[in-house]
């Protein structure tokens, strides 16, 4: 008799207790967080002015902007004019299967024909992917079909595998610089 009152007392002390940390959970995740004040008063919050941009006005929430008076409102854009295309000095490789499919993809760009020439540069790139006057090119037809963000894309990738080679990374350059012109237009 005597065992089975102590296992019923553990069992409702085990309860009592199992209730008081549930109250204890409950009433601490139910209670506001108290968060410290900011700095100054809780209307206007100070906050440091920037070290890299001493003077300059500090934005705080629910206020606009001012800005200094010296500083002009409205500056004209000015577009220089789009440079020419630039031409490729030398070919990248003179024999093998991409080489044939590159000289074929760089006559149908000369015809105006794009979708052939993308399709025929795609085969290439297949079999020579880091070939950077691969890129280069489909980056050409890109940008001839009107295609400027896919054609700033190709030019870095072309760039990737460039090294060393001043020339492909200066035509890539000037190829970058028309595409985005053409994007601002």
């Amino acid at each position: 008799m005597k065992k089975d009152t102590c296992k019923a007392r553990r069992t409702h002390i085990c309860q009592i207790a199992l209730i008081v940390l549930t109250a204890l959970l409950l009433h601490g995740c139910s209670g506001k967080r108290v968060v410290p004040p900011y700095p100054g008063t809780p209307e206007q919050p100070q906050y440091p002015t920037s070290p890299t941009y001493p003077g300059y006005p500090t934005e705080f929430p629910g206020e606009p902007t001012q800005l200094p008076e010296d500083l002009p409102m409205e500056q004209p854009i000015t577009v220089a004019p789009i440079a020419p295309e630039p031409t490729l000095e030398a070919p990248p490789s003179e024999t093998g299967a991409a080489a044939a499919l590159y000289q074929t993809a760089r006559e149908s760009l000369k015809k105006s024909e794009y979708k052939q020439a993308e399709m025929t540069m795609e085969r290439a790139l297949r079999i020579e992917p880091r070939n950077g006057y691969y890129w280069y090119t489909m980056a050409q037809i890109k940008y001839r079909q009107q295609d400027y963000s896919q054609a700033i894309n190709l030019c870095l990738k072309s760039k990737s595998f460039a090294g060393q080679d001043l020339n492909l990374i200066e035509i890539n350059d000037s190829l970058i610089e028309n595409s985005r012109r053409k994007l601002v237009q």
